[in-house]
């Protein structure tokens, strides 16, 4: 129950910090608006995001990405559009998990790690190293967090770390894996 309890808050820590990298990406059009348009921006927005659970809670997918989608701030055919698509299905996958709604969750989750997976060569080509790692980093906490593959999302954060030899979120990643692995190599009948 204590690993469980733990990993949930570290997922949701883990979400803040996703949440908050791509934020730059993700900012809507009323951050730079006056308040009433502001206002109005963000009640649209809300709305949206309330349609496209109803959904995804129906398992309309598309419908629900279609939703999501309608305010996105970055031009199609990038990188930043592909992360930005796969941050709002993250958000939308941890708003599902906090529903209890886990099946659709992962199908919203494994959408997200799509959107980057499957992003074109051109869309890495041409998208600065900075912004590579940023892909990948999110596909790490995508694969670690959401789906539970901690083989895929250390392979991810090892190519964010080849992309940005510095990079903070993918070592911090890489850390929460080999944590995780420690504590179960200690358990009784674990690994090690």
């Amino acid at each position: 129950m204590n690993l469980k309890l733990n990993r949930d808050l570290r997922t949701t820590l883990c979400a803040l910090a996703l949440l908050a990298m791509a934020g730059e990406l993700c900012s809507q059009p009323s951050d730079r608006a006056s308040a009433p348009a502001k206002a109005n921006a963000d009640a649209a927005w809300s709305d949206a995001f309330e349609r496209a659970m109803t959904f995804f809670a129906a398992g309309q997918i598309q419908a629900g990405e279609a939703q999501l989608f309608r305010y996105n701030v970055q031009k199609n055919g990038t990188l930043e559009s592909d992360i930005e698509c796969a941050t709002l299905l993250t958000h939308a996958a941890l708003f599902l998990r906090e529903r209890y709604d886990y099946r659709t969750a992962d199908v919203v989750a494994n959408r997200a790690l799509a959107y980057l997976n499957s992003a074109p060569a051109s869309h890495f080509a041409n998208a600065a190293a900075k912004k590579r790692a940023q892909a990948y980093e999110a596909a790490g906490f995508i694969q670690d967090s959401l789906l539970g593959d901690s083989t895929g999302a250390k392979a991810s954060f090892q190519a964010a770390q080849r992309e940005v030899p510095g990079s903070k979120g993918a070592q911090a990643g890489l850390d929460r894996i080999k944590n995780d692995e420690d504590k179960i190599a200690r358990l009784p009948g674990g690994k090690g």
